[in-house]
């Protein structure tokens, strides 16, 4: 495990002065694991470790709050029961179907080094990590520290020799070197809203040359309850927000920031049930889209 830090030490970056950081003051666990202590950088700045995940603190950190107090009350698979319990089957069943079209592009490309950006829940590494090889290092990052303490216990449940490692942290303004990953993979990364083009700025930066970003959203109709419902909620601000709803959109968007070769795969659609999130609206059609996007 200590190899794994290393070789996070290698890619991280000072998110004040661009320099390089070291360990301080480490704990490990029986396997080696270092468990906490503190990542310093030369110009003084110091991150905290705790159970395992090194925690930032950016300032839009509050944001990840609501993990906080939900794990406070339930443990983590409590949770997941409860978010399946109260989700339509079709709707699971949609999610399941996107992202295994992510985990087959993930295994084809066999990568050394994939970003998650917002880990979340982990439904994501769920379908990736019990398919890595020894030499695949997967960087988790969410702004919760909560979550991201409660996943790495599950996903070393279902591959304890799979090489995280968990950081607390702004997908805006990503501490990695430029050029760092082959792959970066997002879940619901569009949620961000307005800071949503500048996370997948940051991720295009952090990727090889030949790098490919796998981002996943749902996608709705222009003629729905669902694009009006974004379209008050967003008002004048929405700019192009809502385009990245839709299938022309979401595709045009990757190309906007940079992207050179932007292919998309798409699931069945579906009607949406009753749920608890505001997108999609009861009754209307939706699906997920996969925006497979690289410089090539």
């Amino acid at each position: 495990m200590l190899d794994i830090l290393r070789e996070a030490l290698e890619l991280l970056r000072c998110p004040y002065c661009d320099k390089s950081m070291e360990l301080v003051e480490t704990e490990s666990n029986d396997t080696g694991e270092v468990i906490a202590g503190k990542l310093q950088c030369f110009c003084n700045e110091v991150w905290d470790i705790s159970q395992g995940v090194v925690d930032f603190k950016s300032e839009e950190q509050e944001q990840g709050s609501r993990w906080s107090e939900e794990l406070d009350k339930k443990s983590l698979a409590e949770l997941d029961q409860e978010v399946k319990e109260k989700t339509p089957a079709n709707h699971l069943e949609l999610q399941e179907e996107a992202l295994d079209l992510v985990s087959k592009q993930v295994q084809g490309k066999k990568p050394k080094r994939i970003l998650d950006v917002a880990t979340g829940r982990g439904m994501l590494m769920e379908n990736i990590v019990p398919y890595l090889n020894n030499g695949t290092h997967v960087f988790c990052i969410d702004l919760s520290l909560a979550v991201l303490k409660a996943v790495r216990v599950k996903l070393k449940s279902m591959n304890p020799r799979a090489r995280i490692t968990y950081i607390a942290c702004d997908a805006t303004t990503l501490p990695f070197k430029d050029k760092s990953f082959d792959i970066a993979v997002s879940l619901g990364m569009a949620n961000m809203g307005a800071l949503f083009p500048k996370g997948v700025a940051e991720i295009r930066r952090v990727l090889e040359t030949e790098g490919t970003f796998l981002n996943t959203s749902i996608l709705i109709r222009q003629d729905s309850q669902s694009f009006r419902l974004l379209h008050k909620y967003y008002g004048g601000k929405a700019g192009d927000l809502l385009d990245i709803m839709l299938e022309p959109g979401f595709q045009e968007f990757h190309r906007k920031l940079g992207f050179e070769d932007v292919q998309l795969r798409i699931t069945r659609e579906s009607i949406a049930g009753k749920h608890e999130d505001m997108i999609p609206v009861e009754g209307d059609s939706f699906y997920y889209g996969i925006a497979i996007a690289s410089n090539r």
